[in-house]
């Protein structure tokens, strides 16, 4: 979920929360759909590749769906009610 970095290179992104039931959905879209995130193996010393990892972490599912233009990139994490 780097669209806040890459918006300030210049591109649009949006960030949602929603909270369907027990549930809070985290979604960030931006315009870059030629560049989907994907989960790297853990490289000791690395300096990046660890966001989907802090994502998937404490997350119960999560994923990118493909828009018009971009993608969005979405976790779900339980909520304690």
């Amino acid at each position: 979920m780097r669209a806040p970095e890459e918006g300030l290179l210049g591109r649009d992104f949006e960030l949602r929360l929603v909270v369907p039931a027990g549930t809070l959905r985290v979604e960030v879209s931006d315009a870059r759909g030629e560049r989907r995130p994907e989960l790297r193996p853990f490289r000791p010393g690395a300096e990046s590749g660890f966001g989907l990892h802090l994502v998937g972490a404490p997350a119960t599912s999560w994923g990118v769906e493909e828009r018009v233009v971009g993608k969005t990139v979405w976790a779900e994490l339980a909520m304690n009610t």
